[in-house]
Order: C-alpha cells, then sequence, then structure tokens
C-alpha cells in the first residue's frame, strides 16, 4: 500500500452499492460559451422539481433532508425495469430485474403539485417510511395498479389536499399503519 496523501488505494474485491438510485437535488448544467471553445458550468443542490413526465425504474431511494416536488399537471410512473439488473430472473417479475420499489425515508419529503399524477405499475412499490412527509396537492392523484403496493407507514405524515384522490384497482393493495389526512372532497377509491 503507498501511504502517499496524493494516492487512492483501490481494493477490487470492495462491493459498493450501485443498484440503487438515490434522488437529490443537484443538478449540474453545462452551457456553451460565444466563443464555442468552453463552457459555463451551473451546478445547484437544490434543484428537487420534476418539470417533465418521468418513467422510473429500479430500486429508488429519498434519503432524509432531500426532496422531490412533482411539478403542477406532470406524472410519474412507476413500472418494471426490463435492463438486466441481476444474474438470475427474478421470481417475482419474471425479468432479469426486480419489480421497481420508491422509498422515502425519514427526514425526506416526497410532494405533488395540484393535478399531478403519481402511477404505480406492474408491481412497483412506494414506501413512505416513519419520518417522511407526503404532501398530494389539490386535485393530485395517485394511482396504484397492476399488482402494485403504496404503504403508509406508521409515524409517516401523509396530507391529501382538496379533491386529491388515491385510487387503488382490485390487484392492488394499499397499507396505511398511521392517520392519513385528506381534506375536504378527497378520496380513497379501491
Amino acid at each position: 500500500a503507498n501511504n502517499r496523501p496524493d494516492s487512492l488505494d483501490f481494493n477490487s474485491n470492495t462491493q459498493y452499492n450501485n443498484t440503487t438510485t438515490y434522488l437529490t437535488g443537484l443538478s449540474i448544467e453545462m452551457i456553451p460559451r460565444p466563443d464555442s471553445a468552453s463552457y459555463l458550468v451551473k451546478i445547484r443542490w437544490d434543484d428537487y422539481d420534476i418539470v417533465d413526465d418521468a418513467r422510473w425504474t429500479g430500486k429508488i431511494a429519498l434519503k432524509g433532508t432531500e426532496r422531490v416536488n412533482l411539478t403542477r399537471g406532470h406524472d410519474i410512473t412507476l413500472a418494471q425495469n426490463r435492463t438486466p439488473a441481476q444474474r438470475l430472473r427474478d421470481s417475482e417479475s419474471g425479468y432479469f430485474a426486480a419489480p421497481t420499489k420508491l422509498t422515502c425515508e425519514a427526514g425526506s419529503v416526497f410532494s405533488q403539485e395540484p393535478q399531478s399524477t403519481l402511477t404505480l405499475t406492474e408491481k412497483s412499490r412506494f414506501v413512505l417510511d416513519s419520518g417522511a412527509v407526503y404532501q398530494l396537492g389539490d386535485s393530485a392523484l395517485i394511482l396504484v395498479q397492476g399488482a402494485s403496493t403504496f404503504t403508509i407507514s406508521k409515524g409517516a405524515d401523509f396530507t391529501g389536499g382538496i379533491a386529491s384522490e388515491i385510487v387503488v384497482d382490485s390487484l392492488s393493495t394499499l397499507y396505511v399503519y398511521d392517520t392519513a389526512k385528506l381534506r375536504r372532497e378527497a378520496h380513497i377509491i379501491v
């Protein structure tokens, strides 16, 4: 081993977790400068807004102190990953990848602005851990379908806005282990 402070020891036997996607507010933007020979680099640590429709797959975690803000009128769909992510075929999904799972850990905040939609499909799972916050905006929708599950753990803070809806199809499951606060004209449809 080399003990020089400017060196890096690398052990090829070290196991790293490269199977989880961690949601953060980090964004890096590279903007070409007028001279065509250089770039302006903008780095932000607070870029939490989802401003386009998105399809997310795999194992996803929203760590404490991080946020996701699904903006007005946009959709996030959690669906089955079809890209091989493991050596053996998954017994539950039938693919070479496990069903998608998004976990909001203690201290994190997941919010949906009005008229936005979170859709769980193809056996996807959404877990709101104890100490995590979910804010469902007015007229926003959570759609749980295709044998998926949405879980609100004990100690989680779930609030639904006016006329918001949670729709759970006949093959899917909604677990509520604590109080979910819904405002007037909000619905849970099973």
